[in-house]
């Protein structure tokens, strides 16, 4: 993988391979987890483009249709269409082919820029730079740029890992800029029809993680792609553990799953260092909200890969 840590990689490798193992795929606590992976990107990815539902009040408009007092329209239906959005990737992703393609990408954006003028076609006119370092091609670009792109796409997809690829294709689509607005949320939403084909769980940026996702593009804007894949590999990892978790038998399920703070209390290490083995992916752990949770089990893990490394 490009420029990740071997712990995280190893990690990303082991639990895909158990994801692809499990049994109770379509269990009654498998859909659980992906209903609420599915409520976590809508919210998510509403709330970076300013919508104001919360993620319980976005669950309930998916699960119930129910209206959310003192909510807008235009915020429930956000909500609505990315579920149609998702819906189409979980139909597209078992297809066998052409589904990686722009005709896909298109479709994708008019469904969540439904009712809006351009929506599913590429801008005709300048892009709105979002930010000072972003240097957007012309609307009479886009259309040989996107072509480009996918032929890329096609060609990498045979050496790079399907994350690596997934995570270097979004880069490149956001710097393209080819819609007139809803780049952010095609983008997002590709990028997991990317990994759902591959046999992926579902995965989330997070409302609290954008500084550190631009922060990221930025980096890879200046050609130094692993901070972006890290991002990405973690955003799996995070999706994966859910899974098994909850959905991955009795010795998974038995897992409590704990802050770092409480977790420190009954290891000898600090808060702050664990922190630290998690952002290095040394120790499993997930997110939740702002908070990283793990369990004295993956310390235990943790302590045996080390010793077996000496």
């Amino acid at each position: 993988m490009l420029s990740i840590d071997g712990r995280l990689r190893d990690s990303l490798i082991r639990k895909k391979n158990e994801f692809d193992a499990l049994k109770h795929k379509h269990s009654a606590a498998a859909q659980s987890v992906h209903a609420g992976l599915k409520a976590e990107f809508i919210y998510n990815s509403n709330a970076i483009g300013q919508r104001f539902l919360t993620l319980s009040e976005t669950a309930r408009v998916i699960s119930e249709g129910a209206a959310i007092k003192g909510r807008s329209l235009d915020d429930h239906l956000a909500v609505r269409v990315h579920e149609n959005a998702l819906g189409f990737i979980e139909m597209c992703a078992h297809k066998k082919r052409g589904v990686i393609s722009e005709r896909t990408l298109c479709e994708i954006h008019a469904i969540i820029m439904r009712d809006t003028a351009g929506a599913g076609a590429y801008r005709t006119a300048a892009a709105q730079p979002y930010g000072p370092w972003h240097r957007p091609p012309s609307a009479g670009q886009v259309a040989g740029d996107m072509k480009n792109l996918f032929a890329w796409y096609r060609d990498k997809h045979k050496y790079l890992t399907t994350v690596e690829c997934a995570a270097l294709f979004h880069h490149k689509l956001l710097n393209i800029h080819p819609f007139t607005s809803g780049n952010g949320k095609a983008a997002r939403l590709f990028l997991n029809l990317q990994l759902v084909r591959e046999g992926y769980p579902l995965i989330v940026i997070l409302r609290n993680d954008a500084k550190k996702y631009c922060s990221a593009l930025k980096a890879a804007d200046r050609g130094t792609f692993g901070p972006l894949v890290k991002f990405m590999t973690q955003a799996v990892v995070r999706s994966l553990d859910m899974y098994l978790k909850n959905a991955g038998g009795p010795s998974k399920a038995n897992e409590r799953f704990i802050t770092l703070a409480k977790l420190s209390k009954r290891v000898p290490y600090s808060a702050k260092y664990l922190n630290l083995l998690v952002r290095e992916g040394k120790l499993e752990a997930h997110k939740d909200g702002r908070n990283w949770l793990s369990s004295v089990e993956a310390m235990r893990r943790y302590l045996d890969t080390r010793q077996r490394k000496r």
